[in-house]
């Protein structure tokens, strides 16, 4: 075989590769399934915090979140109550904030009423960073599931104070 015949071997061939590969692409796209044509529908109690929660901001310059986000989560909901719980986490109209960390929140996504994306600015333990966080809210809003960096954590919309 020469060198002629051996380029139009190698062309064929990768054109056939790239031909079955856009075939493939577009089969996958018409046969996979659609979304909900419609978010789920929230929980009518939810949607609008208890009046403990601050829903404006109060640092200048910070971003606000949804209503539907604000409020004390913790990984069980049982820590609730448990004034010496570790493991809650509060999100306000524009701070984040843990035991031991916390944040004032820069930037919001809003992708939809029940998924946010948000970048904060932190500070804890002498450190200072910047961190986007992903969240995503149960139909029922009492469940709050991480997308990002710790994705598939979920904590549980504790009662308002």
């Amino acid at each position: 075989m020469n060198n002629g015949n051996r380029v139009l071997v190698v062309s064929l061939i990768m054109a056939i590769v790239v031909l079955v590969g856009a075939v493939m692409f577009l089969l996958g796209r018409m046969t996979a399934p659609q979304g909900p044509a419609e978010p789920p529908a929230a929980d009518a109690s939810l949607v609008q915090p208890p009046p403990t929660w601050t829903t404006a901001p109060t640092t200048p310059g910070a971003a606000v979140l949804p209503a539907a986000f604000l409020g004390k989560w913790e990984e069980q909901a049982k820590a609730c109550g448990d004034p010496a719980s570790t493991t809650w986490m509060r999100l306000t109209a524009d701070h984040i904030g843990y035991l031991e960390s916390g944040g004032v929140i820069k930037a919001v996504t809003v992708y939809s009423p029940l998924d946010i994306a948000f970048t904060a600015d932190m500070d804890g333990e002498g450190q200072h960073w910047t961190r986007t966080f992903h969240f995503m809210l149960s139909p029922d809003q009492t469940q709050l599931i991480e997308q990002g960096e710790k994705a598939g954590m979920t904590r549980q919309r504790c009662p308002a104070a």
